[in-house]
């Protein structure tokens, strides 16, 4: 059932359902109205709302109250309706649970790891996603998408209820398949109810173009070699062609002679 039902226990055995709160718990964005009512069925003496925000007091005489709260400007929320039996005096309580959460300010990604320059195949990089002011910090995920495919998911379950900034950090080794992917960070706040969840924030994508690092080959010529002709660096040269690389920049074969490169 959506309705949370409170019930009083008598000598003879469980009473009627007392009182009725709907919604039974409330997502509320920090600075939105809320609005909820409580209900009941039973004989009664009126009904009231306990609450820091919107608490009404006991009104008399009626079987149904509104808690109406114009703008929500707390991040811990707890009110609760009450009611007495006009029979025996017998008081309920029923507490509303509410969630209070605040959409992040900004997503963004960090540079790699390593200075900032061109990722080079093989090596591992440190990324971060940093997620600013958000909240409640146990209520989000972090999903770190390669393309439109994720590959690691972060969940937070601290108790804080008010807006913090947070980061989630991934570990890759740049590969030569993920020559081109888009890489990028979402974050997702989920609450119980699906249609209570607010829409996700993503990051701006970043392209990963890792490239094989340049090795440069040294020929080491005998000092009674004075001259390498280019005759010679021809008919010993690698053909360029056999050197293509999928990566940027492109590999580049060339020969020296006492530090001095040599144009053949």
């Amino acid at each position: 059932s959506d309705s949370k039902l409170s019930s009083l226990t008598t000598a003879t055995g469980p009473a009627l359902p007392f009182l009725k709160v709907t919604p039974p718990r409330v997502v509320v964005r920090y600075g939105s109205p809320l609005l909820a009512t409580c209900s009941s069925t039973s004989d009664i003496e009126g009904v009231g709302w306990e609450s820091s925000y919107g608490g009404t007091g006991l009104i008399k005489d009626v079987s149904s109250l509104a808690l109406n709260i114009s703008s929500v400007e707390t991040w811990e929320l707890e009110p609760q309706c009450y009611a007495s039996l006009r029979s025996d005096g017998s008081q309920c309580l029923e507490k509303l649970p509410v969630t209070v959460y605040k959409l992040p300010k900004s997503v963004s990604l960090s540079q790699p790891s390593g200075g900032g320059g061109p990722m080079v195949e093989g090596q591992q990089y440190k990324i971060n996603c940093y997620i600013a002011n958000v909240a409640p910090r146990k209520n989000l995920s972090v999903n770190w998408y390669k393309g439109n495919t994720i590959f690691q998911i972060d969940r937070f379950r601290e108790a804080s209820l008010s807006p913090d900034d947070i980061s989630s950090e991934i570990s890759i080794t740049a590969h030569r398949n993920d020559s081109g992917a888009d890489l990028w960070c979402e974050a997702k706040l989920t609450f119980k109810s699906v249609e209570q969840n607010p829409p996700p924030m993503c990051s701006q994508s970043k392209k990963l173009n890792p490239y094989q690092e340049i090795h440069e080959s040294i020929l080491f010529i005998l000092p009674k070699m004075s001259v390498c002709t280019v005759s010679y660096c021809r008919s010993v040269s690698i053909d360029a062609a056999d050197q293509k690389s999928d990566f940027l920049p492109a590999q580049i074969l060339f020969w020296k002679r006492e530090s001095v490169i040599l144009n053949c």
